[in-house]
């Protein structure tokens, strides 16, 4: 991975920084996305010292590979489950909240005395 000693080892940098960003992802888009565009950066410097004429421009790093990925789905938007389980386990959910609230309210107005 060394490919001239007055440059470094910057390819296993670029390789370790990259493995330790998936491993241990950070939460916050701007630390995020801080992270990942050194890590593309030094990709970048990487593949010139192994073959000039890159796939890549080191611009690119910042509009179009380091774009924080949003997440598609949270808990409350049932339109968005995505196997059918999902969705009947939600609504059986929903339906017995409302069933034992409602058998609550039944049982304090017809017998009063067993709440004290």
């Amino acid at each position: 991975m060394i490919f001239n000693e007055d440059h470094g080892d910057i390819c296993s940098v670029a390789l370790s920084k990259m493995f330790c960003l998936q491993a241990l992802p950070v939460c916050e888009e701007a630390v995020w996305k801080t992270h990942c565009q050194d890590t593309c950066m030094l990709a970048w410097l990487c593949s010139t010292r192994a073959s000039p004429g890159t796939a890549f421009s080191p611009e690119s790093c910042e509009t179009e590979i380091c774009v924080y990925p949003t997440p598609d789905f949270k808990g409350y938007q049932i339109w968005k489950c995505k196997v059918w389980w999902q969705t009947v386990l939600f609504i059986t959910a929903i339906l017995l909240t409302i069933s034992c609230f409602c058998g609550t309210c039944y049982v304090c107005k017809t017998h009063p005395a067993f709440f004290g």
